[in-house]
């Protein structure tokens, strides 16, 4: 037990390993931003970790969990959470990144302004241009269609999701939300209050069109902290201003989760779908065992266009709380990027996938560092920008499919070609 509590302690201070490197978190720098990642890996993760380590068969409703797996997986969490932050660091220190661009602060020069808002434009149009085609294969939002037309948060939910659309589409609108939240906080002081308005009821029409609950939530969290972050207000004013956000994401949660239930309660409802929920599913795996080799088909970009393969998640949704579900019905369960890892390859994977992860959080900052600096012009923003999005868009609950292959990066230049027609489109008009 006691070499358990060490490795656990050692795993709840690891996010801070990151000081001076983009997800670094600290008062002094008026750097909020990297607080998210110490609060969501202690709280999804490590939480739920040690309550089952020491509540064992008796923390959350199980279906084949045993002492034994219990204790193996809890293990397995607390190395794979220090290995990923410990090499994370290791990679930016060997990159020479320490320093480099981020605690700079902006650069106002009329490039800088212009390009960023020509980057905040062309994501709002992007938008608007999402929106037409859902509603083209059908889709609606799916909190609008609950709050006025009274119809069920879960079944407006599920018919989205179900929607004939290729599953990018999908990952293209939270991309965008995501971006715009971000963007909307650095060039919050350039616009009007007009282009304000415009843009607050564009990202919530877009934070709430799937019907998840964690995209509102986080677009306000991610907002309030970039705008922190962005305009370097000083840690007297910030922690201040910390009991008003909260406040304002309880009250947003009692709303939503009204939407979809007609009583609830609140701790139940945090303790599974929070606590435990984000780590059911790693458990789980470990006393299920899935092994599938064609798992490793969803690592690879674009192979659903030609194979038909098992997706590890929903199997394993499929094999606990979706049994009696229908299979259009039957959503996904969390498993930490190592439940994926142990069901395509075994240990030998499980081992080495904390640095496979963290070599591509690394590698995706770089990547979108570049794209974003060819907009904004401005190595700050930049780096907010690259950081908070990973941060709020790339979770480390997710499986590991995204990282093996450079599945995200791939994804992401195809997010960004849009923005550079847009770029290209402008500038052979201006010549004109």
């Amino acid at each position: 037990m006691f070499v358990f509590i060490f490795f656990w302690c050692v795993a709840f201070f690891s996010p801070l390993i990151l000081r001076n490197t983009p997800f670094s978190m600290s008062l002094n720098r008026s750097n909020y931003i990297g607080f998210y990642w110490l609060y969501s890996v202690n709280i999804f993760v490590l939480l739920g970790v040690v309550l089952f380590y020491f509540n064992g068969l008796n923390a959350t409703h199980s279906f084949y969990l045993t002492e034994e797996s219990i204790s193996h997986a809890s293990y397995w969490a607390v190395y794979q959470v220090i290995v990923f932050f410990v090499f994370l660091k290791a990679l930016f220190i060997f990159a020479g990144y320490l320093r480099r661009t981020y605690g700079r602060t902006h650069i106002y020069h009329d490039s800088a302004i212009s390009g960023g808002l020509f980057l905040l434009s062309c994501n709002t149009i992007a938008l608007l241009a999402i929106f037409f085609i859902f509603y083209l294969f059908g889709g609606k939002n799916a909190f609008f269609q609950s709050f006025i037309f009274g119809q069920d948060l879960l079944s407006a939910r599920l018919a989205n999701s179900n929607l004939s659309l290729p599953s990018i589409f999908l990952s293209y609108l939270r991309f965008l939300v995501t971006l715009g939240v971000v963007l909307l906080a650095a060039y919050w002081k350039s616009i009007n209050n007009l282009y304000r308005s415009a843009h607050i009821v564009i990202l919530i029409f877009g934070a709430t069109f799937l019907g998840s609950k964690a995209p509102i939530l986080q677009s306000l969290l991610l907002f309030f902290l970039s705008y922190l972050t962005f305009n370097k207000v000083k840690p007297s004013k910030g922690l201040i201003l910390i009991p008003a956000i909260a406040l304002v994401l309880y009250f947003s949660l009692l709303f939503i989760l009204s939407l979809q239930y007609e009583s609830f309660d609140l701790y139940a409802f945090f303790e599974g779908r929070v606590i435990y929920g984000q780590v059911h599913g790693f458990y789980e795996q470990f006393s299920l065992h899935l092994r599938d080799a064609s798992y490793i088909f969803h690592a690879i970009p674009f192979a659903n266009l030609f194979l038909d393969y098992p997706v590890y998640n929903r199997d394993l949704m499929s094999w606990t709380w979706g049994m009696n579900v229908a299979s259009n019905e039957i959503g996904v369960m969390n498993s930490l990027f190592g439940g994926e890892a142990l069901a395509i390859g075994g240990y030998y994977l499980l081992f080495i996938s904390p640095f496979i992860v963290a070599a591509s959080y690394f590698l995706l900052y770089q990547l979108l560092y570049k794209l974003f600096i060819f907009f904004a012009k401005d190595p700050f923003i930049s780096s907010v920008l690259s950081a908070s999005y990973i941060l709020f868009d790339i979770y480390i609950t997710a499986d590991i499919s995204g990282f093996l292959f450079f599945k995200y990066h791939v994804m992401h230049l195809i997010f960004f070609v849009p923005f550079f027609v847009v770029f290209i489109l402008v500038n052979q008009f201006r010549r004109f």
